[in-house]
């Protein structure tokens, strides 16, 4: 899945796939540090793999949610609300 799939507007795209690889990277940077720290800690990388494994789970269960057909729906039903809120001020 490209981050470019979840707008036609390349202004959105853009600060998207900005903010996408920032978080990325710093994910990327931190995860060695802290199963050097774990490892440590637990004399063993056994929990740093079980740490490993967790935020592979996590980082799944969050493409799921921000897949473009996720987003495509939750956008829908912003659009939805805010149809609703003028609505009823009007």
């Amino acid at each position: 899945m490209l981050t470019l799939d979840h707008t036609d507007d390349h202004a959105l795209a853009a600060r998207l796939v900005a903010f996408v690889q920032g978080v990325g990277f710093v994910i990327a940077a931190i995860a060695p540090v802290i199963a050097g720290i774990v490892r440590d800690a637990s004399g063993g990388f056994t929990l740093s793999w079980a740490m490993l494994a967790a935020s592979l789970i996590a980082m799944n269960a969050l493409n799921v949610v921000f897949g473009p057909r996720g987003y495509a729906r939750a956008m829908h039903h912003r659009i939805d609300d805010q149809t609703d809120a003028a609505q009823r001020t009007a």
